[in-house]
């Protein structure tokens, strides 16, 4: 039953990065007849990013989250917006599933919980099976906000499987049973306040 975690794939963008030298490289040589020396000079920057990207893709990711925290403390959701924006080598060269995750976060802090939802969905099928809890969570509290019961439950429940001790999870499960008002919800919502 469980599946192998796999990893999130790698960014487009660099991997763009290898033929995109390949064509400088030849249109330089063949195209404006420079010295093949020149032509592949030419071609140097993009060799050389597409080997640093992954190294520069974690480090700007690394310290998007350290920076996270004191903005979080701060409840200053435009900084942590601008901060997003700042993290240009994750947002270029870390894989989607990620960025999609931080961006997920960014969104929800700024109360746009529309995009928070479609950030953490599209970091839910980068991550697969493997998603991290935090991903989870982000999806089912948006989902919780923009009263979309169904989904909120389904995303709640998942939550659980991973981790039983959260009350805040366990409450907000037990009122979108009370917002659907199916009968066997009510029994579920009873139980989860007399766990929680």
């Amino acid at each position: 039953m469980n599946a192998p975690l796999r990893e999130p794939a790698p960014a487009l963008l660099r991997n763009a990065l290898l033929p995109l030298s390949i064509i400088v490289a030849m249109v330089l040589y063949y195209g404006v007849r420079l010295p093949f020396a020149v032509a592949a000079g030419g071609a140097f920057p993009f060799l050389l990013l597409y080997l640093l990207a992954p190294t520069w893709a974690r480090a700007s990711a690394a310290a998007f989250d350290r920076d996270v925290v004191p903005l979080l403390m701060r409840k200053d959701p435009a900084a942590l917006n601008a901060r997003f924006d700042r993290s240009l080598g994750m947002r270029l060269f870390a894989p989607p599933a990620v960025v999609a995750e931080r961006r997920g976060l960014v969104e929800a802090q700024r109360g746009r919980h529309a995009g928070a939802r479609e950030a953490y969905r599209e970091a839910l099928e980068g991550y697969g099976i493997g998603a991290p809890l935090a991903v989870l969570l982000g999806h089912a509290h948006a989902c919780f906000e923009l009263g979309l019961t169904d989904e909120a439950i389904l995303a709640y429940e998942k939550v659980l499987i991973r981790d039983k001790s959260l009350p805040l999870v366990k409450s907000n499960l037990a009122a979108t049973y009370l917002k659907r008002g199916k009968p066997d919800d009510v029994k579920a919502a009873r139980k989860l306040q007399r766990d929680a």
